[in-house]
């Protein structure tokens, strides 16, 4: 593994997301290319500024279906979320 230097305090601030760091390796099993599937599918709506309108998203559905419906997309959020 190589380390990235970086010469001022905004590379070293825009690298905090993982752009330093080296290339993954290439999945090997069925389960890593799952997992790798699993988190593009889901990186979007749980990282950064977005996942506050996500959870408001999931908040005005669970209010809008009532006690049994909002438990359900509730539970389904914070599975996925926590997946």
């Amino acid at each position: 593994m190589r380390q990235q230097r970086v010469d001022s305090w905004w590379a070293q601030w825009t690298c905090v997301g993982g752009t330093c760091a080296p290339p993954a390796a290439p999945p090997v099993s069925r389960f890593e290319r799952a997992l790798d599937t699993y988190t593009g599918m889901t990186a979007p709506f749980l990282r950064g500024c977005i996942v506050f309108v996500t959870v408001a998203s999931a908040y005005a559905a669970s209010s809008a279906l009532g006690l049994v419906g909002g438990l359900l997309v509730e539970e389904t959020f914070f599975l996925v979320a926590g997946t």
